[in-house]
């Protein structure tokens, strides 16, 4: 028996505050009775955005936002055994026909996370394998990340077992699909309209991966590989790509006083159709990405780190017949990129970005501010995030010149963070040439958000 509207929207906003008092009824509950097996969380946020100098095609003018979000968890363990759920609220206000709206911004009231797990210790290991829909962060978090500038969460159902192992810190091994945000359709997301997220089941996302294995004195390594399946359904039409991604991490942990460094590299191999008709040929894949940087942290009491960064992700040769573009699967772009939301120029596909970083820590003060050189890496291939092209590669590869910053600071006993953020994109010759809007040639984007913990 199916509800009518006003009875389904009535029971929304029931559970909704339900789902928003639980949690603290929980977490007085802990608080009282320290051996319960019962707890829980609850995270809200609220960041206003401006930004002027659109520089994506279709879209001109300055636009601005209001995202919210709202996260609110609660777990049980019963010797082994243990369950959570979490919850997912994410809006969008104050967007205008010039938004660039997406499912990256607007996921109402959705199950985040739904999971039973085991955890049970065997051959010397401390395990957990999940069943059930989870969220993935793991590693340098390029390849899988529990997203956090961003608005909405990417999670997948499937099976997740994390293990402890001995002379390792930890390994990772998941099967999946991702789930896909609801709504999809541009005018329901404007609306912040409600629709229930669905699995991808054409789709299969897979990875294990070997975190911070001690090589020599402080030197760490991670070994991965990840792989993207997916074959078309017949309502979700698909390029029917099967991908694999080998690939090696380096690095040496930043502390006062000694040169820190990290060398993440990643390949891309498999085969795609050519487009996503039903009689397309196949084309392979060969791509790759490189995330390079060296820096040093001074003994002072802000605990400054200079660093020079490299990213580079392979972009398309459209004089060949394989494809040689890189495309980042689910993982983060802003730790490395810039700021991302109503901005964020720069994606891991097709880009050659050099840097220079300033970070800083001083009790519950932190900052970075960050200076980078962004080309194209295949002159012919588009400038993914403005889709915007010039095949014939005479506009060069030059998108322009990038400055970031952040400055964060905890509140009240780490119950409130605050947060102030910008931009700079000063665009270079191929943003001026393929762009129609090109009188324009500077994008200024800010932000500032306040975050509540509990």
């Amino acid at each position: 028996m199916f509800l009518k509207h006003s009875q389904f929207y009535a029971m929304e906003h029931m559970i909704r505050i339900f789902s928003c008092w639980l949690p603290l009824v929980c977490v007085f509950d802990i608080s009282a009775k320290p051996e319960s097996n019962l707890y829980a969380s609850l995270e809200s946020r609220v960041r206003y955005e401006s930004l002027n100098g659109q520089y994506r095609k279709y879209f001109s003018g300055s636009d601005q936002l209001v995202a919210t979000r709202n996260l609110a968890l609660l777990g049980i363990e019963v010797n082994d055994l243990g369950s959570v759920l979490e919850l997912h609220d994410a809006r969008a206000y104050l967007d205008d026909d010039g938004t660039p709206l997406s499912g990256s911004f607007v996921n109402t009231f959705a199950v985040l996370q739904g999971y039973l797990k085991y955890s049970p210790r065997f051959l010397k290991m401390d395990n957990i394998v999940k069943v059930g829909r989870f969220t993935l962060d793991i590693g340098s978090r390029r390849f899988a990340e529990r997203n956090d500038f961003r608005n909405t969460i990417n999670s997948y159902s499937g099976v997740h077992w994390i293990g402890e192992v001995p002379k390792h810190r930890r390994i990772d091994v998941f099967l999946s699909s991702p789930v896909e945000k609801k709504p999809g359709a541009y005018e329901l997301l404007r609306k912040n309209d409600f629709a229930r997220d669905e699995e991808q089941l054409g789709r299969r996302f897979l990875g294990i991966q070997l975190q911070e294995f001690k090589i020599q004195n402080d030197l760490q390594g991670d070994l991965f590989l990840y792989g993207l399946i997916e074959s078309d359904l017949s309502s979700y039409p698909t390029k029917d790509r099967k991908l694999w991604s080998p690939g090696i991490r380096l690095k040496r942990s930043k502390r006062m006083g000694v040169v820190d460094f990290e060398v993440e590299l990643a390949l891309r191999k498999g085969e795609m159709s050519s487009s996503i008709e039903d009689k397309s040929g196949s084309v392979s894949v060969a791509a790759r990405m490189l995330h390079a940087e060296i820096g040093y942290t001074f003994d002072n009491s802000f605990s400054s780190r200079l660093g020079i960064e490299y990213d580079f992700a392979s972009g398309d040769d459209p004089t060949t017949e394989g494809f040689e573009r890189y495309e980042r699967f689910y993982g983060t772009r802003r730790g490395d990129l810039g700021n991302t939301s109503i901005h964020g120029p720069l994606t891991r596909s097709n880009i050659s970005v050099p840097g220079v970083r300033l970070s800083f820590q001083k009790g519950d003060l932190d900052g970075r501010f960050v200076l980078q050189k962004a080309r194209l890496a295949s002159a012919g291939d588009s400038w993914i995030v403005a889709k915007l092209q010039d095949s014939s590669g005479k506009s060069g590869k030059n998108i322009g010149t990038t400055f970031d910053f952040r400055i964060r600071k905890w509140m009240r006993d780490k119950k409130f963070r605050v947060e102030l953020g910008g931009s700079l994109l000063r665009w270079g010759d191929f943003a001026r040439s393929v762009n129609p809007d090109a009188h324009v040639n500077l994008t200024v984007y800010g932000y500032s958000q306040i975050t509540a913990y509990l």
